[in-house]
């Protein structure tokens, strides 16, 4: 996944100028690689825990004895 255009001249701009902004190259043009340097690019799927999503506070709210799913 790629995040917005990203052009060379921004990054000696003012406002990044402290920033550590990586990219990528696609036919000549540069992105923001989003998930470069975290690990949100590798996701894990979690048997224990990932069968179910968590159920919502508001739902929860409504019905105190609901609880919640496991793991969560």
């Amino acid at each position: 996944m790629l995040g917005m255009r990203f052009e060379a001249a921004d990054s000696q701009s003012e406002q990044f100028k402290n920033a550590t902004v990586q990219t990528v190259e696609v036919n000549g043009k540069h992105y923001i690689d989003a998930f470069a340097g975290n690990d949100f690019g590798k996701r894990v799927f979690d048997e224990n825990k990932h069968y179910l999503h968590p159920i919502p506070v508001n739902v929860r709210s409504k019905n105190p004895k609901l609880g919640q799913n496991p793991n969560w």
